[in-house]
């Protein structure tokens, strides 16, 4: 069996300690949907046994549902960390794209203090080279022409050298982009 068939049959039994149900059962509906508008009966799982490979598209995720039956609306990738502190009411809600942004340019500001008259710039920067890719690249490869005509060249051309490259350096050490994809 995989690491991530063992990982899945542990978060299952994870969510169902916390009281969240993958199946409906005397207690209730399933506030845990395995695949998206796909209801998981007992048979189902029962089938399943130890081995989630065996799955239509060879992978199951979660689908946390509020109290009502709805999705939690997310608009990133969550983390399985994010998902344990939900489950078990360390965490209220699911940061936005935007919130997580916020709290990790905080962390950068608070650690090099950017000049008041480039701090927008530096925020929106540090934004641009999270979410937009091509941006991203033209900084990588430093083909700075490109800017000319991307939306966001004009954010670089008015950010100081140092901050030009200590920006991507902060966010490559610190930051995983993977957590900014929808």
């Amino acid at each position: 069996m995989s690491k991530e068939a063992k990982a899945r049959i542990k978060i299952n039994k994870l969510l169902e300690e916390a009281d969240w149900r993958l199946i409906d059962d005397s207690t209730g509906s399933a506030n845990v949907l395995l695949e998206n508008n796909v209801r998981i009966t007992k048979e189902l799982l029962n089938d399943l046994g130890e081995d989630f490979e065996k799955t239509r598209k060879g992978f199951i995720d979660y689908l946390l549902l509020d109290i009502k039956g709805f999705l939690y609306e997310v608009d990133r990738r969550l983390s399985l960390r994010e998902i344990i502190e939900k489950v078990f009411g360390f965490i209220p809600y699911f940061k936005s794209k935007e919130e997580l942004m916020e709290d990790e340019f905080d962390k950068f500001d608070s650690r090099y203090l950017p000049d008041e008259m480039v701090f927008d710039n530096a925020k929106n920067y540090f934004k641009s080279y999270i979410t937009d890719p091509e941006f991203r690249e033209i900084i990588e490869q430093k083909k700075y022409a490109l800017l000319n005509t991307n939306p966001n060249g004009n954010v670089f051309r008015q950010l100081p050298p140092e901050l030009r490259s200590l920006i991507p350096e902060y966010i490559k050490d610190n930051i995983s982009l993977n957590q900014f994809m929808a």
